[in-house]
């Protein structure tokens, strides 16, 4: 992946040829965004889609903390909930670490007596209680197993592979409960990240939590990029 300037992406965006849709709630938008980009929450998106022209080129990416539990949101939105005038104008989507089928974490501290753990975290963290439990790997997996992506939707994943020594101090405590289970990001299993009919990107070194990777703001400009020069490439074919 060869690094790119803010400037050269945002330049169609300017031009109204493609609208890059940031779908991240409004505080962390605020935070900081990529110039140009367009915010809708993601609880929004439904009924702020048909504004769009079907004709537009539209890419919605995600990221940071809100990135996990915006993966399996999107999924549904995308497999379910938008009827396909309302996913006319959507032609890609980065899914970054989305936990698409749960995470195994949910079902571990869900038992008791380390339910206490999990039911003081999310008192403290001012958390749902019912959002923390539909990302229990049942209640995902089945989610997950009654969606079918639009096939003209390009999706590329970004995920964290961690090897030896690359755990992040966020995933010290949680990358050897779920390593029995098999390769995991410190927060999920490596497959329960992957959305069907997609293409992945790897970050060998790195884990889940991507805000450690100091240059993430530049990777994810640069997945943003590849996405519409395969989606030209696929249109002059």
């Amino acid at each position: 992946m060869e690094p790119i300037s803010h400037d050269e992406l945002m330049q169609r965006a300017k031009e109204g040829s493609v609208t890059v849709l940031d779908v991240r709630p409004p505080a962390e938008y605020a935070a900081g965004h990529l110039p140009g980009t367009v915010n809708i929450p993601l609880a929004e998106l439904e009924k702020h889609l048909a504004e769009f022209d079907p004709e537009h080129e539209i890419v919605a990416y995600f990221r940071g903390p809100y990135a996990s539990s915006a993966g399996p949101a999107v999924t549904y939105a995308l497999g379910s909930k938008l009827t396909s005038n309302q996913l006319k104008p959507v032609v890609g989507w980065i899914n970054v670490g989305g936990i698409l089928r749960g995470s195994p974490l949910v079902d571990h501290y869900s038992r008791w007596p380390r339910s206490i753990i999990l039911n003081v975290a999310t008192w403290w963290n001012d958390w749902s209680s019912r959002n923390i439990k539909s990302m229990s790997t049942a209640q995902s997996r089945k989610r997950f197993a009654t969606l079918s992506l639009p096939s003209h939707i390009t999706i590329v994943n970004y995920l964290g592979i961690p090897v030896s020594g690359s755990i992040s101090r966020y995933s010290q405590d949680k990358y050897p409960i779920l390593q029995e289970m098999g390769p995991n990001d410190g927060l999920t299993l490596i497959t329960d990240a992957i959305a069907p009919n997609s293409v992945s990107i790897i970050s060998l070194g790195t884990d889940h939590f991507f805000a450690e990777d100091p240059d993430i703001n530049l990777k994810t400009v640069a997945a943003i990029k590849a996405i519409l020069r395969h989606i030209e490439n696929q249109q002059i074919r």
